[in-house]
């Protein structure tokens, strides 16, 4: 499915947004997209003749196109460079 995605975003619609990073170990799980309402890794995802639904990440807020925030609430903090320290700490 991410060889597919990808293959789309360079041939045929460089506007589409998609999040992945296979070469760094230490950000897997960043192309997760939701398949026929099931939450996998587009990475792993074996495409199929059937037609598939691909949509964002559910209850997760939505950047753009299949792209979601996946970071903590307090790596977001962080990220934006509030003062604000999360509950409990």
């Amino acid at each position: 499915m991410l060889d597919a995605l990808r293959w789309i975003r360079i041939h045929r619609d460089p506007s589409l947004a998609i999040r992945f990073s296979c070469i760094n170990a230490n950000a897997c799980k960043e192309c997760m997209i939701s398949v026929d309402g099931k939450t996998v890794y587009a990475c792993t995802t074996r495409l199929t003749e059937n037609e598939m639904a691909l949509e964002p990440l559910p209850n997760k807020t939505l950047i753009k196109d299949l792209v979601t925030e996946i970071a903590p609430p307090d790596e977001r903090l962080k990220a934006t460079g509030s003062s604000a320290e999360p509950a409990g700490e």
